[in-house]
């Protein structure tokens, strides 16, 4: 049972990395490109992947901030603020990894 829901998630993941990838990286594809990007983040949160989440939260932010949409890329920072379950001056949160390989 395990091993069938583990093809089912490597599918689901690949299918969504599949389709974000094969966007062409062209402004006419720019909401395609996000919509996927977020189609992605939904499925990566949902399965608790959170370092990857983060990961995709960071490059659509990059894809807004590139296409001068700013309120976006700052929405979309608030999502990743979100996962920090408490502010404290205290405690010190690992530094992100981001780039752009996805």
């Amino acid at each position: 049972m395990r091993g069938k829901r583990f093809v089912k998630d490597t599918t689901t993941f690949l299918e969504l990395l599949f389709a974000l990838r094969t966007l062409p990286d062209s402004p006419e594809y720019e909401d395609d490109r996000t919509i996927a990007t977020m189609k992605l983040m939904a499925y990566l949160k949902q399965t608790g992947r959170n370092e990857r989440y983060v990961r995709y939260v960071h490059v659509l932010c990059k894809q807004h901030v590139t296409s001068n949409n700013f309120t976006e890329a700052g929405l979309t920072l608030l999502l990743h603020a979100d996962l920090i379950p408490s502010w404290d001056n205290e405690v010190m949160l690992p530094e992100a990894r981001v780039d752009d390989t996805g």
